[in-house]
C-alpha cells in the first residue's frame, strides 16, 4: 500500500508510515471497541430522562444506534413516558379543577332551587 500523506510504499499492515509518521488508518488501533447490547442503563441518565423528556428520547435513540439496545430502550421508554406524563397530567388536573370550581360555584344556588317549591 502507499501512504496517503507522502506517497511512499509501506507495508500493508502498517499503523503509521515509516517515512513521514502519518497514521494509515489500518489495524486494531483504529477499530471500534466491541459494544455490549445488553449493557444496563445508567441510573443518572434514567433520572435525567424522566426530568427532561427530550433528553431521554434523543439520548435513547443515540444509544440504540450505537448498539446499546437495552440502555437505549430504557432511556426512550422513560423519555416517552415522562413526556406523556408532563402533557397528560396537567390536562387532567385542569379538567378536575374546572369541574370542582363549577360545582362549588353552583352550591349557593341549591337552597334557592328548593325554596321556591
Amino acid at each position: 500500500m502507499f501512504c496517503r500523506n507522502c506517497g511512499s510504499q509501506i507495508d500493508d499492515n502498517a499503523y503509521i508510515c515509516v517515512h513521514c509518521g502519518a497514521a494509515t488508518g489500518q489495524g486494531a488501533y483504529f477499530q471500534k471497541a466491541p459494544v455490549d447490547p445488553d449493557e444496563p442503563a445508567n441510573g443518572g441518565f434514567v433520572a435525567l430522562s424522566i426530568l427532561i423528556p427530550m433528553f431521554g428520547i434523543i439520548y435513547g435513540a443515540v444509544e440504540k444506534s450505537n448498539g446499546k439496545l437495552r440502555a437505549g430502550k430504557s432511556y426512550l421508554t422513560c423519555g416517552i413516558a415522562s413526556m406523556i406524563a408532563w402533557v397528560v397530567i396537567p390536562i387532567v388536573l385542569s379538567f378536575f379543577i374546572f369541574l370542582l370550581a363549577t360545582v362549588l360555584s353552583l352550591l349557593p344556588l341549591i337552597p334557592l332551587m328548593f325554596s321556591s317549591m
